[in-house]
């Protein structure tokens, strides 16, 4: 017997399948990443075939993708830069609250150019807001020197520990500034301003690197939404983590009180 006889292949004439430019996948792919990737197809699977419009709420591409909230914001925000969607709020419930945003997927046609030359957006370090920080997951880890080399004296091994150690700090300070480029066109001045170097030390410091990254990633994504704090420098994150950290909190038990049916 034929294979071709020993199993059924898709039937693109029943439901339950959705389509993707092949143009996504052929270097945007590569841009976003898995994570954006997958936030994408979820959007094209719940999009309308004729209009292209959808309109699932955060919550739900959550609980689809086993992604964080602010994680799914992101993405969202950059398919926004590079014309791959356009966001729009949708009409008010009778609490005047605003309903789920809607996602309209615009054609290749509309997509900015992809620079091959740009790297891909870092999601390693993508964790859930305020979470502990795995001992096996620290970008600032450093193997230790092999001290049975008795060629390596003592001086030159410890000003070697010590430029290590300040170039690892360095990155993590650099990765960190970094996250607000998302809400902050002018971010790449914050990487040379004292001031915002001063205060992302301190914060790395006081929560370490994972935690300190997964905090800031969440106070940039919730900025501009109403009644949260506006956070676009390091400082400000700083300054205002309380009230990042207060609203946080009202989410999660307003979400947690949500019943769905």
């Amino acid at each position: 017997m034929e294979q071709q006889n020993l199993f059924k292949v898709r039937d693109r004439r029943k439901k339950g399948w959705f389509f993707m430019d092949n143009e996504y996948l052929n270097g945007y792919a590569k841009l976003f990443g898995a994570v954006g990737t997958a936030v994408y197809v979820s959007l094209c699977r719940h999009a309308d075939n004729e209009t292209q419009k959808c309109f699932p709420s955060l919550e739900l591409i959550s609980e689809e993708l086993s992604i964080s909230r602010p994680t799914i914001i992101k993405y969202i925000k950059l398919f926004e830069k590079h014309h791959l969607l356009e966001k729009s709020k949708r009409q008010r419930n009778i609490k005047q609250q605003w309903i789920n945003n809607e996602y309209t997927l615009l054609d290749k046609s509309e997509w900015l150019e992809n620079d091959s030359q740009v790297k891909p957006f870092n999601t390693d370090s993508q964790v859930k807001p305020f979470s502990n920080p795995s001992k096996t997951d620290s970008d600032s880890q450093v193997k230790p020197f092999n001290t049975k080399d008795t060629h390596i004296n003592y001086t030159h091994t410890k000003e070697t520990h010590i430029a290590t150690a300040n170039a690892v700090a360095d990155k993590e300070i650099k990765d960190f500034i970094n996250i607000f480029k998302t809400n902050n066109p002018s971010y790449e001045r914050l990487f040379n301003n004292k001031t915002e170097r001063a205060a992302a030390e301190r914060f790395i410091k006081k929560f370490g690197f994972n935690k300190a990254l997964s905090s800031a990633q969440y106070a940039v994504s919730i900025s501009g939404e109403q009644f949260a704090p506006v956070i676009t420098t390091p400082y400000q994150l700083e300054k205002n983590i309380g009230k990042v950290i207060s609203y946080f909190e009202k989410q999660r038990s307003r979400n947690s009180g949500v019943i769905q049916v």
